[in-house]
Formats: structure tokens, sequence, C-alpha cells
């Protein structure tokens, strides 16, 4: 019998089998010896952040990340190449940083540990895409601070942001203060790669503010912004009835004046501008006669005029008008001299011999609302007595506009529509409330005195020192140990207000002690507040501007003046003036005293005073 074998066919047939077989075991065979390294590095991997988690919890080490090649963590055979583990002191889990020996990587918590076959790399959450521009066009004004890195990173496929050092560059330079538009470019290499992004940052021009401070008056047309290319312009000056524009200042309490106020091309930075004026004089209104009297000087019985100004649109029409003048005038002297336009020349003068009161009148030849008049006497520095100006429409109804006992400068003295009469210093004035009188002891009266030390014929008037102090001073002078004099004078407080006070002091003579004169307020003889104590221990000669600023518990009281000798001593003071501040600037805004000692001038009137802020 012939035995049969297999045909070719078959043949193929168990080899394709087999080859399947075989594959079929080879990958199960692969497989499960990857599993077993994957199973392996886990081990290894948990291994490790148990290690982590030794030192941390066991030998107390304050740790919160660690790299996984750190010699801390002493495993047997680490071959692991990169990544972190890190402590969550809350959860007080450790979690996995895509550690890798460059076959594996592992990321996640410990019962969460996820192992994959390759690099971290390759994982989506640590492979770059491209540097992130959050806004690829930015506009910003010139000045303003900007960070180029802001909204830049480098983010990974998966969205992570990735660490990466970013630089940039921009063409033209980047600069925050000029106008243009800058081009940025972003640059960064990560893992060997180089990634770029773009961006756009235009720089415009800053707009800033303004803002007008009117104090109740009104204005037009002036803008509320401008920036640094606007045009050089001009603003508009506002009115404010019964007043007369002065000028702006760019602080409340500013002492400077701005007329007209500019504000040129180029400028930057926000403005804040307040409007300042002199209140109109209507006393200089539908004026046609001027007239001046004095009653002899300081030097002689003489009365003489040099020039007579009266001001309107800013011209003299004083200028060549005619005098009427007191007779009998001096050695033929012609009285319309005085309105010649000379302010200088005794030889063209007008001058009378007579005693008494005397008087010369311009007449204008019509009526005119004046702006200013001028008084020119003799100016040797004496003074003329009973100096009186007075303004009338008709030669018979006269109005005083200045009655002034000083002593005759080259200035001449000035009668301003914007009542400069009594203080001048650019026509710029605000109101002084309450100022205190008799500040200037031209008079005992009104002063009290509760020991017979301030008394007129004791306390007299010393109006010999330095030659003239045609305000008088108040002086004291004792021979004994320790003497105290008080005198008041009924002051109207307001409790809560700040009050600014203040006096020149002089010593002459002082042998031991010294002398402190002190101004207080008096409301009892047990409820008294002291505003200050000026001490002088050594003779100066000289006076010294003594102030302060305080706010008092009382609305009623006095205002008292006390000194305190030891042993012989002499002293003056003269010159003693209240100011209420938070009447006059209102409440918050009260200056300080430093401001005050500058700008608060003593003056001799009454009621409302008028002074330069």
């Amino acid at each position: 019998m012939q035995k049969k074998g297999f045909t070719l066919i078959e043949l193929l047939a168990v080899v394709v089998i087999l080859a399947v077989v075989a594959t079929i075991a080879g990958t199960l065979i692969i497989n499960i010896i990857d599993d077993s390294k994957k199973a392996a590095y886990k081990t290894g991997v948990l291994g490790l952040m148990h290690s982590f988690d030794n030192l941390i919890n066991v030998n107390g080490e304050a740790l919160s990340e660690i790299d996984v090649t750190s010699s801390s963590l002493p495993l047997e055979n680490n071959t692991f190449t990169s990544g972190t583990l890190t402590y969550d002191t809350e959860t007080r889990l450790v979690t996995a940083n895509y550690v890798t020996d460059g076959i594996y990587c592992a990321y996640g918590e410990r019962k969460n540990l996820i192992i994959v076959k390759g690099s971290c790399d390759l994982i989506d959450d640590k492979r770059a895409s491209n540097i992130e521009v959050v806004s690829n066009s930015v506009s910003i004004y010139e000045g303003d601070s900007y960070n180029l890195l802001e909204g830049v990173s480098l983010k990974s496929i998966g969205g992570v942001t990735l660490d990466s050092n970013i630089t940039y560059i921009s063409s033209p330079a980047f600069n925050k203060d000029v106008v243009g538009t800058y081009e940025i470019t972003y640059e960064t290499t990560y893992m060997d790669t180089v990634y770029t992004a773009t961006r756009t940052i235009v720089v415009n021009y800053k707009t800033y503010n303004i803002i007008y401070y009117l104090d109740n008056g009104t204005v037009s047309g002036n803008p509320a912004t401008y920036t640094s290319i606007t045009e050089t312009f001009t603003i508009n000056n506002p009115t404010k009835e019964g007043y007369v524009f002065t000028g702006w200042s760019e602080t409340a309490l500013g002492s400077e004046r701005i007329n007209p106020l500019t504000i040129t091309v180029g400028s930057t930075g926000n403005k804040t501008y307040y409007a300042h004026y002199a209140e109109l004089n209507t006393a200089l209104n539908n004026v046609r006669y001027v007239k001046d009297c004095i009653n002899g000087s300081s030097t002689n019985i003489y009365n003489l005029w040099l020039e007579i100004e009266a001001i309107y649109d800013g011209e003299n029409i004083a200028l060549g008008k005619a005098v009427i003048g007191t007779t009998p005038a001096y050695s033929g002297y012609n009285y319309n001299v005085i309105t010649d336009g000379d302010k200088v020349n005794i030889a063209t003068g007008a001058r009378s011999s007579s005693t008494g009161l005397q008087c010369v009148i311009v007449d204008l030849e019509a009526s005119y609302n004046l702006e200013e008049i001028g008084i020119w006497h003799y100016a040797d520095g004496r003074t003329f007595y009973s100096n009186t100006t007075y303004v009338s429409s008709n030669n018979t109804d006269w109005v005083v506009v200045k009655n002034t006992k000083e002593a005759e400068t080259s200035t001449g003295k000035v009668i301003s529509a914007y009542q400069a009469s009594d203080v001048n210093f650019d026509n710029q004035y605000v109101y002084v409330k309450n100022q205190i009188v008799k500040g200037d002891f031209s008079s005992a009266t009104g002063w009290s005195s509760s020991t017979s030390g301030w008394t007129s014929s004791s306390m007299p008037l010393d109006n010999t020192l330095e030659g003239t102090v045609t305000s008088g001073a108040l002086y004291i002078s004792d021979t004994s140990s320790t003497v105290s004099y008080w005198n008041s004078q009924p002051t109207p407080f307001v409790a809560g207000h700040v009050y600014y006070l203040r006096a020149n002091i002089k010593t002459t003579s002082i042998t031991t002690g010294g002398i402190t004169f002190t101004l207080k307020q008096y409301i009892t003889s047990t409820t008294i507040e002291t505003i200050a104590n000026y001490s002088e221990v050594t003779v100066t000669n000289a006076w010294n501007l003594k102030s302060g600023v305080f706010t008092p518990s009382y609305s009623t009281g006095y205002l008292s003046l006390g000194v305190a000798l030891a042993n012989i001593a002499k002293g003056y003071i003269k010159e003693v003036m209240m100011v209420d501040l938070t009447s006059t600037f209102g409440s918050g805004n009260e200056p300080s005293k430093e401001w005050c000692d500058t700008n608060l001038t003593f003056y001799l009137t009454t009621g409302f005073s008028k002074i330069n802020q």
C-alpha cells in the first residue's frame, strides 16, 4: 500500500497557522513582558513617592517639592532621569509630576498613578504648541506703564502653561512715552524647538483733564480736556457780578496769579485752576471830582502835593485837568502842576504854608467809572496828618475812599476800584473775617484791666521806638522780683473754629529770668485756655513776630494779654491780630501757621480786611 504525504498546500497552511500562533503568542508574551516592566516601573515610582513621604512625615522635612534625582531619596538602582514629586500639606498626598527614566513616564497621585511608555515630553501637556498672545493688538496712552510680557506665555498642546524664558524685540524700540505703532516679536526655545509670536502695540496721545474752580463765577468755551499735541490755547477768564477777575492759581491758597492763562502745545498732566477775584469798589463809579486833604506833616506845617492821577481804561484822564486849591497857595505855586504828570519834582509841586486842613480838587470834566486813583505827596518819609481822599459826582456830595496816616514813599497812595486802598499785592485779595481791632494800641480804649499794670498811664503808648512806630506799642517795665499783668478784650470766639493769632514782641531790658508774654482765652478765673506763651530771656532790641494756631473750646470769653516779669525787665507788644481761619477759608481748608505768617499781615482796619492770598 502506498503511503500518502502532506500536500504543499497543507504544509503552507500549517506554516501559516504556526506563524499566526507564534505571532499571537509573541504579542502576548511582549505585552506580558511590557506589563511586567510597567508594573516594575510603577513599583519603583511608588517606592520613590513613599521615600518622599517618609522624608516629610517621618524625618520631619519641610518639603513641598523634590527632584527625583535628589540624593535625599535613597533608592537602590535609581534610574529616574527627570521629574518632580510634590506634597500637598492639606490633603497630605504625594503627586508624581512626569517622572521618567527615559522609557516610561509616570504622573498622578499614588492611588491613580498613570504609567505610559515613552518620554514624558511626548505627553500633550508637556509638548509645546506655540507662544500664546492673549491680545494681538493693544492700545495704550503715552506715559502709561505697560508690561510687554503681560498676556504672553508658552502653551502646550493640552493648554498647559509651560515654563520658558520668553524674550522680545520690537521695531522701532518700544517707548511708552512716545506715540507710535510698535511691532513686538516674542521668541523662546523649548526642548530644542524655537517658537515665535507677534503683537502690535499702539501708543496713543493721552487725554488730560482740566478742572476749574470758579468761586461762583461763570465762564464758557473752556475745554475740559487736552492732549500733548493740542495747539497752544488760552483759557477764557470767568466773570462774577460785583467783582473783577484777577487771575488763576494752581492751588486753592496759592499766592500766584496767572492772567492770561495759556496751555502750550507739548504740555502734559491733569490741570486744576482756581479763579480769584477782587471786589469792585463802587465808590469809584460815576466820579467827576477827586479831592485830597491834608493838615501839615510830621516835619513841618507845609501841605504839599506832587501829583493826582485818575485812571480810566488804562489812561490817566486827570492829566492836564484844572485843579482847585485851598488858598493861599505857597509862594505863588500853581495848583495845576498837580496834574502835569510829574510825580517826583518838588520844585514844580504845589504847596501851602497855611496852617489847618487844606484840600485840592481835580475836575475830570465828565463822570467816569474809575479804575484807580493815585495820590503823590512829598515823599521824604514824612507823614501827612489827616490825609483823606474823597470822590464826588457833583462837587457837593463827597464819599471817603481813603483815610490814612502813613509815611510817604515814591510809590504814592493808591485807591483802586478793586479794593486795593489799604492792601496792595498785585491787586489779589481774599476776605479775612473776624480780625480783632485795637491791636495797634493807638489807644487803650476797649482794653479792660485786671490789675493796675495795664492802664494808659502805667502802660503808656510808646511812639518813639525805632524812630517812628505810628501804630504805637504797649510796654511794661518793673523792678520787682515777679509781677504779672493782664489785659483783656471781649472777643467773639466760635468753639471748634481754627484761629490764627499773632503779635510783635520786643525786649529792651532784661537782667535775670526774662520776660514772658502770654496770649490766652479767658473765660472765668478757673477756666482759662492758654493759646501761646512767648518768652524772651535775652535782650532783642528788635521786633519779633510771635504767632500760633489754636482751636478754642468755648464761644465766649476774652482775648487776654499777660506778661510776667522777673527782676528788672522791659518789654513791648504791638500789632496783635487774630483771624478766624475757618470762617475765612472754610472748614478743612484752614492754612498752616507758616502760610499765615507769610501771607496774613497786620492792618489797622476794622470789620472786614482785604489781604493777599
